[in-house]
Protein backbone atom coordinates (compact mmCIF):
# COMPACT_ATOMS: atom_id res chain seq x y z
CA UNK A 1 0.00 0.00 0.00
CA UNK A 2 1.57 3.30 -1.05
CA UNK A 3 0.25 6.62 0.11
CA UNK A 4 1.27 9.32 -2.33
CA UNK A 5 1.15 12.97 -1.42
CA UNK A 6 2.47 16.37 -2.35
CA UNK A 7 5.97 16.84 -3.73
CA UNK A 8 8.47 19.03 -1.93
CA UNK A 9 11.85 20.42 -2.93
CA UNK A 10 15.12 20.24 -1.05
CA UNK A 11 16.02 23.59 0.44
CA UNK A 12 19.54 23.26 -0.98
CA UNK A 13 18.15 22.36 -4.40
CA UNK A 14 14.46 23.16 -5.06
CA UNK A 15 14.60 21.14 -8.28
CA UNK A 16 14.98 17.93 -6.31
CA UNK A 17 11.47 16.74 -5.48
CA UNK A 18 10.74 14.66 -2.40
CA UNK A 19 7.64 12.52 -2.08
CA UNK A 20 5.79 12.81 1.21
CA UNK A 21 5.07 9.10 1.44
CA UNK A 22 7.44 6.42 2.61
CA UNK A 23 10.89 7.55 3.75
CA UNK A 24 12.55 4.90 1.61
CA UNK A 25 11.03 6.41 -1.53
CA UNK A 26 11.94 9.90 -0.32
CA UNK A 27 15.54 8.90 0.31
CA UNK A 28 16.06 7.05 -2.98
CA UNK A 29 14.48 9.87 -4.97
CA UNK A 30 16.58 12.55 -3.29
CA UNK A 31 19.85 10.63 -3.54
CA UNK A 32 19.38 9.65 -7.18
CA UNK A 33 18.44 13.14 -8.32
CA UNK A 34 21.39 14.72 -6.50
CA UNK A 35 23.74 12.24 -8.13
CA UNK A 36 24.60 10.53 -4.87
CA UNK A 37 24.78 6.80 -4.32
CA UNK A 38 21.97 5.03 -2.50
CA UNK A 39 22.02 2.08 -0.14
CA UNK A 40 21.26 -0.35 -2.95
CA UNK A 41 24.14 1.07 -5.00
CA UNK A 42 26.70 0.32 -2.31
CA UNK A 43 26.58 -3.37 -3.17
CA UNK A 44 26.41 -2.88 -6.95
CA UNK A 45 29.30 -3.42 -9.30
CA UNK A 46 29.09 0.15 -10.60
CA UNK A 47 29.74 1.52 -7.11
CA UNK A 48 32.43 -1.01 -6.26
CA UNK A 49 34.02 -0.42 -9.69
CA UNK A 50 33.55 3.33 -10.21
CA UNK A 51 36.04 3.42 -13.08
CA UNK A 52 35.33 0.10 -14.74
CA UNK A 53 33.71 1.79 -17.75
CA UNK A 54 36.33 4.48 -18.36
CA UNK A 55 38.36 2.43 -20.85
CA UNK A 56 40.62 -0.57 -20.72
CA UNK A 57 43.61 1.48 -19.61
CA UNK A 58 41.94 2.29 -16.30
CA UNK A 59 39.46 -0.52 -15.86
CA UNK A 60 41.96 -2.58 -13.90
CA UNK A 61 42.35 -0.03 -11.12
CA UNK A 62 39.62 -1.70 -9.08
CA UNK A 63 37.79 -4.68 -10.41
CA UNK A 64 35.97 -7.07 -8.08
CA UNK A 65 35.57 -9.52 -10.95
CA UNK A 66 39.32 -9.93 -11.43
CA UNK A 67 41.05 -12.92 -9.90
CA UNK A 68 42.82 -12.33 -6.61
CA UNK A 69 46.60 -11.84 -6.87
CA UNK A 70 48.75 -14.76 -5.86
CA UNK A 71 50.72 -12.65 -3.37
CA UNK A 72 49.16 -10.05 -1.14
CA UNK A 73 50.90 -7.77 1.31
CA UNK A 74 49.60 -7.34 4.82
CA UNK A 75 48.57 -3.99 6.26
CA UNK A 76 47.57 -2.74 9.68
CA UNK A 77 44.00 -1.58 10.15
CA UNK A 78 43.50 1.08 12.80
CA UNK A 79 40.49 2.90 14.13
CA UNK A 80 41.20 5.91 11.92
CA UNK A 81 41.96 4.08 8.69
CA UNK A 82 44.88 2.27 7.08
CA UNK A 83 48.44 2.74 8.26
CA UNK A 84 50.64 3.00 5.17
CA UNK A 85 54.19 1.66 5.51
CA UNK A 86 56.78 0.20 3.18
CA UNK A 87 54.69 -2.79 2.12
CA UNK A 88 52.36 -2.87 -0.85
CA UNK A 89 48.62 -2.99 -0.26
CA UNK A 90 45.59 -3.71 -2.39
CA UNK A 91 41.93 -3.05 -1.71
CA UNK A 92 39.92 -6.10 -2.77
CA UNK A 93 36.53 -5.56 -1.11
CA UNK A 94 34.24 -2.84 0.12
CA UNK A 95 31.88 -4.24 2.75
CA UNK A 96 29.22 -2.76 4.98
CA UNK A 97 28.25 -3.89 8.45
CA UNK A 98 24.54 -4.61 8.84
CA UNK A 99 22.80 -2.62 11.57
CA UNK A 100 19.31 -1.21 11.19
CA UNK A 101 17.70 -2.61 8.05
CA UNK A 102 14.97 -0.45 6.54
CA UNK A 103 12.26 -2.66 5.13
CA UNK A 104 9.78 -0.86 2.90
CA UNK A 105 7.36 -3.78 3.24
CA UNK A 106 7.22 -3.51 7.04
CA UNK A 107 3.85 -3.59 8.77
CA UNK A 108 4.02 0.07 9.79
CA UNK A 109 4.81 1.12 6.20
CA UNK A 110 1.92 -0.90 4.81
CA UNK A 111 -0.76 -0.36 7.44
CA UNK A 112 -0.10 3.10 8.91
CA UNK A 113 -0.65 5.84 6.38
CA UNK A 114 0.97 9.27 6.42
CA UNK A 115 -1.25 12.33 6.84
CA UNK A 116 -0.01 15.78 5.82
CA UNK A 117 -1.30 18.70 7.86
CA UNK A 118 -0.82 22.33 6.89
CA UNK A 119 -1.50 23.38 10.51
CA UNK A 120 0.47 22.73 13.69
CA UNK A 121 -2.53 21.63 15.73
CA UNK A 122 -4.60 18.73 14.41
CA UNK A 123 -8.19 17.99 15.44
CA UNK A 124 -10.03 14.69 15.06
CA UNK A 125 -13.80 14.81 15.35
CA UNK A 126 -15.63 11.58 16.04
CA UNK A 127 -19.35 10.87 15.79
CA UNK A 128 -20.44 8.87 18.82
CA UNK A 129 -21.67 5.30 18.20
CA UNK A 130 -25.33 4.53 17.61
CA UNK A 131 -26.53 2.21 20.37
CA UNK A 132 -29.73 0.77 21.79
CA UNK A 133 -33.10 -0.33 20.33
CA UNK A 134 -36.41 1.44 19.90
CA UNK A 135 -38.71 1.40 22.93
CA UNK A 136 -42.33 0.30 23.16
CA UNK A 137 -45.14 2.81 22.71
CA UNK A 138 -48.81 2.73 23.73
CA UNK A 139 -51.57 4.03 21.51
CA UNK A 140 -52.41 7.60 22.47
CA UNK A 141 -49.17 8.08 24.40
CA UNK A 142 -46.39 10.40 23.29
CA UNK A 143 -43.40 8.92 21.51
CA UNK A 144 -40.32 8.27 23.61
CA UNK A 145 -37.63 10.83 23.03
CA UNK A 146 -34.14 9.57 22.15
CA UNK A 147 -30.95 11.27 23.25
CA UNK A 148 -29.42 12.64 20.06
CA UNK A 149 -26.12 11.21 18.85
CA UNK A 150 -23.40 13.73 19.49
CA UNK A 151 -19.75 13.99 18.69
CA UNK A 152 -16.45 14.51 20.44
CA UNK A 153 -13.12 15.95 19.38
CA UNK A 154 -9.51 15.31 20.24
CA UNK A 155 -6.61 17.71 19.73
CA UNK A 156 -3.11 16.63 18.75
CA UNK A 157 0.06 18.71 18.75
CA UNK A 158 3.30 17.53 17.15
CA UNK A 159 6.58 16.33 18.54
CA UNK A 160 9.76 17.52 16.86
CA UNK A 161 12.63 15.32 15.81
CA UNK A 162 15.87 16.16 14.02
CA UNK A 163 19.60 15.49 13.86
CA UNK A 164 22.57 16.84 11.97
CA UNK A 165 26.03 15.86 10.81
CA UNK A 166 28.64 18.61 10.55
CA UNK A 167 31.36 18.17 7.93
CA UNK A 168 34.31 20.44 8.64
CA UNK A 169 37.17 21.66 6.45
CA UNK A 170 39.43 18.80 7.52
CA UNK A 171 36.80 16.25 6.43
CA UNK A 172 36.32 17.97 3.07
CA UNK A 173 40.05 17.96 2.31
CA UNK A 174 41.33 14.78 3.94
CA UNK A 175 38.71 12.07 3.52
CA UNK A 176 39.66 9.69 0.73
CA UNK A 177 37.33 7.61 -1.40
CA UNK A 178 37.04 4.16 0.08
CA UNK A 179 36.94 0.99 -1.95
CA UNK A 180 39.47 2.15 -4.56
CA UNK A 181 43.21 1.60 -4.80
CA UNK A 182 44.04 5.20 -5.67
CA UNK A 183 44.31 6.71 -2.17
CA UNK A 184 44.67 10.24 -3.56
CA UNK A 185 41.03 10.56 -4.64
CA UNK A 186 39.04 12.74 -2.25
CA UNK A 187 35.89 11.01 -1.10
CA UNK A 188 33.72 13.76 0.37
CA UNK A 189 30.88 13.12 -2.12
CA UNK A 190 30.88 9.44 -1.21
CA UNK A 191 30.81 10.21 2.50
CA UNK A 192 28.01 12.74 2.09
CA UNK A 193 25.91 9.98 0.53
CA UNK A 194 26.72 7.58 3.38
CA UNK A 195 26.00 10.18 6.07
CA UNK A 196 22.79 11.22 4.34
CA UNK A 197 21.68 7.61 4.42
CA UNK A 198 22.67 7.41 8.10
CA UNK A 199 20.47 10.36 9.01
CA UNK A 200 17.58 9.11 6.87
CA UNK A 201 17.61 5.64 8.45
CA UNK A 202 17.78 7.12 11.95
CA UNK A 203 14.76 9.31 11.15
CA UNK A 204 12.93 6.28 9.76
CA UNK A 205 13.77 4.36 12.95
CA UNK A 206 12.52 7.21 15.15
CA UNK A 207 9.20 7.23 13.31
CA UNK A 208 8.85 3.46 13.75
CA UNK A 209 9.63 3.69 17.48
CA UNK A 210 7.01 6.40 17.97
CA UNK A 211 4.46 4.19 16.22
CA UNK A 212 5.44 1.23 18.38
CA UNK A 213 4.89 3.26 21.53
CA UNK A 214 1.53 4.58 20.33
CA UNK A 215 0.17 1.21 19.22
CA UNK A 216 1.47 -1.09 21.94
CA UNK A 217 1.53 1.34 24.89
CA UNK A 218 -1.29 3.71 23.92
CA UNK A 219 1.05 6.68 24.36
CA UNK A 220 4.35 8.14 23.22
CA UNK A 221 7.18 10.02 24.90
CA UNK A 222 8.82 13.24 23.76
CA UNK A 223 11.40 15.10 25.86
CA UNK A 224 10.50 13.07 28.96
CA UNK A 225 6.84 13.99 28.56
CA UNK A 226 4.26 11.25 28.07
CA UNK A 227 1.29 11.86 25.79
CA UNK A 228 -1.57 9.40 26.23
CA UNK A 229 -4.19 8.62 23.61
CA UNK A 230 -6.75 7.37 26.11
CA UNK A 231 -6.78 3.71 25.01
CA UNK A 232 -8.91 1.84 27.60
CA UNK A 233 -6.84 -0.41 29.86
CA UNK A 234 -9.24 -3.25 29.10
CA UNK A 235 -8.15 -3.21 25.46
CA UNK A 236 -4.89 -4.95 26.38
CA UNK A 237 -5.61 -8.66 26.81
CA UNK A 238 -3.66 -11.45 28.49
CA UNK A 239 -4.12 -15.15 27.66
CA UNK A 240 -7.57 -16.26 28.81
CA UNK A 241 -6.11 -19.66 29.71
CA UNK A 242 -3.72 -18.04 32.18
CA UNK A 243 -0.73 -19.56 30.39
CA UNK A 244 1.76 -17.21 28.65
CA UNK A 245 2.89 -18.32 25.20
CA UNK A 246 6.55 -18.17 26.31
CA UNK A 247 8.37 -18.39 29.61
CA UNK A 248 11.94 -17.59 30.65
CA UNK A 249 14.12 -20.69 30.57
CA UNK A 250 17.84 -20.29 31.13
CA UNK A 251 17.52 -16.53 30.77
CA UNK A 252 15.85 -16.83 27.35
CA UNK A 253 12.18 -16.76 26.38
CA UNK A 254 11.11 -20.23 25.20
CA UNK A 255 7.80 -21.58 23.96
CA UNK A 256 5.50 -22.64 26.81
CA UNK A 257 4.01 -26.06 25.94
CA UNK A 258 1.19 -25.51 28.46
CA UNK A 259 -0.10 -22.47 26.55
CA UNK A 260 -3.17 -22.68 24.33
CA UNK A 261 -2.68 -19.90 21.75
CA UNK A 262 -5.48 -20.96 19.41
CA UNK A 263 -7.92 -21.07 22.31
CA UNK A 264 -6.80 -17.56 23.34
CA UNK A 265 -7.28 -16.15 19.83
CA UNK A 266 -10.65 -17.82 19.36
CA UNK A 267 -11.92 -16.47 22.67
CA UNK A 268 -10.96 -12.86 22.03
CA UNK A 269 -12.29 -12.82 18.48
CA UNK A 270 -15.50 -14.72 19.14
CA UNK A 271 -16.39 -14.16 22.80
CA UNK A 272 -14.76 -11.02 24.18
CA UNK A 273 -17.40 -8.37 24.77
CA UNK A 274 -15.13 -5.44 23.87
CA UNK A 275 -14.02 -6.79 20.54
CA UNK A 276 -17.27 -8.49 19.51
CA UNK A 277 -18.67 -5.40 17.76
CA UNK A 278 -15.61 -5.32 15.46
CA UNK A 279 -15.69 -8.99 14.53
CA UNK A 280 -17.07 -8.37 10.99
CA UNK A 281 -14.19 -5.97 10.26
CA UNK A 282 -11.23 -8.05 11.42
CA UNK A 283 -8.42 -8.41 8.88
CA UNK A 284 -5.68 -10.18 10.75
CA UNK A 285 -3.18 -10.53 13.56
CA UNK A 286 0.27 -8.90 13.57
CA UNK A 287 3.25 -10.32 15.48
CA UNK A 288 7.02 -10.53 15.17
CA UNK A 289 9.00 -13.64 14.28
CA UNK A 290 9.64 -14.69 17.88
CA UNK A 291 5.96 -14.58 18.81
CA UNK A 292 5.03 -16.43 15.62
CA UNK A 293 7.57 -19.13 16.49
CA UNK A 294 6.03 -19.65 19.94
CA UNK A 295 2.61 -19.85 18.30
CA UNK A 296 3.51 -22.17 15.45
CA UNK A 297 5.56 -24.66 17.52
CA UNK A 298 3.00 -24.87 20.33
CA UNK A 299 1.58 -28.42 20.89
CA UNK A 300 -2.01 -27.22 20.49
CA UNK A 301 -1.24 -25.80 17.06
CA UNK A 302 0.89 -28.78 16.04
CA UNK A 303 -1.80 -31.24 17.02
CA UNK A 304 -4.40 -29.40 14.97
CA UNK A 305 -2.02 -29.41 12.01
CA UNK A 306 -1.14 -33.09 12.25
CA UNK A 307 -4.37 -34.75 13.37
CA UNK A 308 -7.09 -32.28 12.45
CA UNK A 309 -6.86 -29.69 9.75
CA UNK A 310 -3.92 -30.84 7.63
CA UNK A 311 -4.84 -34.52 7.98
CA UNK A 312 -8.32 -34.03 6.51
CA UNK A 313 -8.29 -33.29 2.75
CA UNK A 314 -12.05 -32.70 2.74
CA UNK A 315 -11.71 -29.88 5.27
CA UNK A 316 -8.83 -28.30 3.37
CA UNK A 317 -10.79 -28.46 0.12
CA UNK A 318 -13.63 -26.49 1.68
CA UNK A 319 -11.37 -23.73 3.02
CA UNK A 320 -10.76 -20.87 0.54
CA UNK A 321 -7.17 -20.46 1.76
CA UNK A 322 -6.36 -24.16 1.51
CA UNK A 323 -3.49 -25.72 3.46
CA UNK A 324 -2.17 -22.51 4.99
CA UNK A 325 -1.79 -21.15 8.51
CA UNK A 326 -4.60 -18.68 7.82
CA UNK A 327 -6.83 -21.47 6.57
CA UNK A 328 -6.16 -23.51 9.70
CA UNK A 329 -7.03 -20.60 12.00
CA UNK A 330 -10.22 -19.86 10.07
CA UNK A 331 -11.19 -23.54 10.34
CA UNK A 332 -10.52 -23.48 14.08
CA UNK A 333 -12.46 -20.24 14.62
CA UNK A 334 -15.44 -21.42 12.63
CA UNK A 335 -17.93 -19.28 10.76
CA UNK A 336 -17.10 -16.90 7.96
CA UNK A 337 -14.11 -15.20 9.63
CA UNK A 338 -11.12 -14.35 7.45
CA UNK A 339 -8.01 -13.82 9.53
CA UNK A 340 -4.55 -13.27 8.06
CA UNK A 341 -1.28 -13.66 9.97
CA UNK A 342 1.20 -10.84 9.40
CA UNK A 343 4.73 -11.65 10.59
CA UNK A 344 6.98 -8.58 10.68
CA UNK A 345 10.74 -9.19 10.67
CA UNK A 346 11.77 -5.50 10.73
CA UNK A 347 14.46 -4.73 13.30
CA UNK A 348 16.76 -1.92 14.34
CA UNK A 349 20.07 -1.77 16.17
CA UNK A 350 19.98 0.43 19.27
CA UNK A 351 22.62 2.95 20.28
CA UNK A 352 23.43 4.26 23.75
CA UNK A 353 20.55 6.78 23.64
CA UNK A 354 17.80 4.38 22.60
CA UNK A 355 14.35 5.95 23.24
CA UNK A 356 12.96 2.61 24.45
CA UNK A 357 15.85 1.92 26.82
CA UNK A 358 17.19 -1.07 24.89
CA UNK A 359 20.86 -1.91 25.41
CA UNK A 360 23.36 -0.39 22.99
CA UNK A 361 24.07 -2.60 19.96
CA UNK A 362 21.09 -4.83 20.72
CA UNK A 363 18.89 -5.89 17.80
CA UNK A 364 15.22 -5.19 18.46
CA UNK A 365 11.99 -5.87 16.61
CA UNK A 366 9.73 -2.93 15.82
CA UNK A 367 6.84 -5.21 16.82
CA UNK A 368 7.67 -6.12 20.46
CA UNK A 369 8.10 -9.71 21.58
CA UNK A 370 4.91 -11.34 22.78
CA UNK A 371 2.58 -8.64 21.43
CA UNK A 372 -0.21 -9.52 19.00
CA UNK A 373 -2.10 -6.66 17.37
CA UNK A 374 -5.66 -7.08 16.10
CA UNK A 375 -6.07 -5.26 12.78
CA UNK A 376 -9.46 -4.10 11.47
CA UNK A 377 -10.62 -2.56 8.21
CA UNK A 378 -12.60 0.47 9.34
CA UNK A 379 -12.36 2.62 6.23
CA UNK A 380 -16.12 2.40 5.73
CA UNK A 381 -16.48 4.11 9.11
CA UNK A 382 -14.30 7.08 8.25
CA UNK A 383 -10.72 5.90 8.59
CA UNK A 384 -8.14 3.62 10.14
CA UNK A 385 -7.28 3.34 13.81
CA UNK A 386 -3.78 4.83 13.63
CA UNK A 387 -1.92 7.18 11.30
CA UNK A 388 1.21 9.32 11.38
CA UNK A 389 0.69 13.07 11.04
CA UNK A 390 3.35 15.38 9.63
CA UNK A 391 3.02 19.07 10.44
CA UNK A 392 4.84 21.98 8.74
CA UNK A 393 8.59 22.38 9.16
CA UNK A 394 10.52 25.52 8.26
CA UNK A 395 13.24 23.26 6.85
CA UNK A 396 10.75 21.82 4.35
CA UNK A 397 9.85 23.92 1.34
CA UNK A 398 11.52 26.69 -0.57
CA UNK A 399 11.53 29.33 2.19
CA UNK A 400 10.21 30.15 5.66
CA UNK A 401 7.14 31.58 3.94
CA UNK A 402 6.43 28.16 2.46
CA UNK A 403 6.90 25.75 5.37
CA UNK A 404 5.42 22.39 4.48
CA UNK A 405 4.73 19.09 6.23
CA UNK A 406 6.77 15.95 5.68
CA UNK A 407 10.19 14.52 6.26
CA UNK A 408 13.03 16.82 5.28
CA UNK A 409 16.68 16.39 4.31
CA UNK A 410 18.62 19.64 4.04
CA UNK A 411 22.21 20.03 2.87
CA UNK A 412 23.47 23.40 4.02
CA UNK A 413 26.55 24.47 2.07
CA UNK A 414 28.61 26.80 4.28
CA UNK A 415 31.67 26.92 2.02
CA UNK A 416 30.61 29.89 -0.09
CA UNK A 417 31.25 33.61 0.55
CA UNK A 418 28.57 35.24 2.64
CA UNK A 419 27.55 32.04 4.40
CA UNK A 420 27.99 31.39 8.12
CA UNK A 421 31.25 29.54 7.47
CA UNK A 422 32.47 31.16 4.27
CA UNK A 423 36.03 30.93 3.08
CA UNK A 424 37.40 31.40 6.61
CA UNK A 425 35.70 28.36 8.17
CA UNK A 426 34.09 26.30 5.39
CA UNK A 427 31.81 23.44 6.38
CA UNK A 428 28.75 21.49 5.31
CA UNK A 429 25.74 20.61 7.45
CA UNK A 430 23.38 17.75 6.78
CA UNK A 431 20.07 18.07 8.62
CA UNK A 432 17.27 15.52 8.65
CA UNK A 433 14.08 15.34 10.65
CA UNK A 434 10.36 15.87 10.84
CA UNK A 435 7.67 17.60 12.83
CA UNK A 436 4.88 15.19 13.59
CA UNK A 437 3.57 12.41 15.75
CA UNK A 438 1.70 9.13 15.70
CA UNK A 439 -2.01 9.51 16.20
CA UNK A 440 -4.45 6.96 17.60
CA UNK A 441 -7.68 8.22 16.09
CA UNK A 442 -9.78 5.33 17.40
CA UNK A 443 -8.53 4.55 20.93
CA UNK A 444 -11.57 2.36 21.63
CA UNK A 445 -10.73 0.18 18.59
CA UNK A 446 -7.07 -0.52 19.39
CA UNK A 447 -6.66 -4.04 20.81
CA UNK A 448 -3.47 -5.86 21.74
CA UNK A 449 -2.93 -9.34 23.17
CA UNK A 450 0.10 -9.49 25.47
CA UNK A 451 0.90 -13.18 25.20
CA UNK A 452 3.57 -12.97 27.91
CA UNK A 453 0.90 -12.04 30.47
Amino acid sequence: MRHSGMQYGLKSNPNVKIGSGDLEEFYLSAMNQMGFKCAKDVFSESFLNPRANLGSARSGIFNTKASEPVRKAQFTQTGSGIQINSTTVIVTDLLREIGTVTEVESFYSQWVKDTLSEAVQVIVETINPIIGAQQDRKIGQPFNEVVKVGNQSASFTPAYSGEKIVVDEQDILALREIGVNNFSIRGIAQYLAIWTEQLAIRAYTKKQILLQEAIFQGQFTWYNQTFSFGVPSGNTFVPITGQPWATVQGGVLQMNPAALPLTDIRYFISNNASIRRLKPFIKGLVMNRNTHSWFYTNPEVQQLIQYGYMANPDIIAKEPRGATMEGMIEYFLGGDIKVAIYVDDSTYEADSADPLGNAANSINYFIPDGQVLFVFDLMSYGGDTVDFVYTPAVQNGGSFLDARPGLFMVMEDLTQPGTYGGYENPSIKLLCGFNGMPRVKRPNDLFVLNTLG
